[in-house]
């Protein structure tokens, strides 16, 4: 993230698309909505509107074997101005043209794209990351490195560089989503309204970890130790 180097200026409201791949991690969808829907109800306001994105509009079954349906297929969702994708098993296996297709096409038309766990890999493999920054799960870390040599893979648990937002685990998601609600709203700490005063009470415990106390916490550390980690570029 870089401390969020370059990133876009956001507007007043956002609509943001969660592609969600089969296998997917429920902790990651949920720890990347809550905070959005949060922010909604303890603002008054509807600072975020989302919805779920799948190769069509159907059922997509989670890595707990839990299925949720999804709003559009990729041929006929609109356009985002935030469009994550959510992978945990099987990215390696995973190929579909179409949403390799929307994902160069948002990012030629400067949209934000971002990535949580393993979704990384896939945009690498839409060949939309550049030179971006970015993170991902431990347990796909050692193939962007060897499949992509280039693109810049960090050890962090989120990054945010320029466009490109990217959380290394599920749990991370909330981090990467309380940094888009700090800079939505544009304050370094997310306050309440006075009506909300109870609940701004949140905001004095620190709603909104600083970017050194969220990276201290280097996802290599839970990585399994038979498992080597990649040599990830430093930070």
């Amino acid at each position: 993230m870089t401390e969020q180097t370059g990133h876009r200026a956001l507007k007043a409201s956002m609509t943001i698309q969660f592609i969600v791949i089969d296998g997917f991690s429920m902790m990651a969808l949920l720890s990347a909505i809550e905070p959005l829907r949060a922010a909604n109800r303890l603002t008054g306001e509807t600072l975020f509107a989302w919805s779920l994105v799948s190769d069509a509009a159907r059922n997509v079954t989670s890595s707990s074997r839990m299925e949720i349906p999804t709003q559009h297929g990729l041929q006929e969702a609109p356009t985002p101005d935030l469009t994550i994708v959510i992978a945990s098993l099987f990215p390696s296996d995973y190929r579909n043209a179409a949403l390799f297709s929307r994902l160069r096409r948002l990012r030629n038309s400067g949209r934000m794209i971002g990535a949580i766990s393993s979704g990384t890999l896939l945009l690498a493999k839409a060949g939309v990351l550049g030179d971006h920054r970015v993170t991902i799960h431990w347990e796909t870390a050692r193939e962007l490195e060897m499949t992509f040599p280039n693109v810049k893979a960090s050890s962090e648990i989120f990054c945010w560089d320029r466009n490109v937002l990217t959380s290394a685990r599920g749990a991370a998601a909330m981090d990467l989503m309380l940094a888009l609600i700090v800079q939505l709203k544009g304050t370094p700490v997310f306050k309440m309204s006075d009506k909300n005063a109870r609940l701004g009470e949140c905001s004095n415990q620190q709603l909104y970890r600083t970017y050194a106390e969220v990276q201290a916490s280097v996802y290599w550390k839970i990585a399994p130790s038979n498992v080597d980690a990649p040599s990830l570029i430093a930070p």
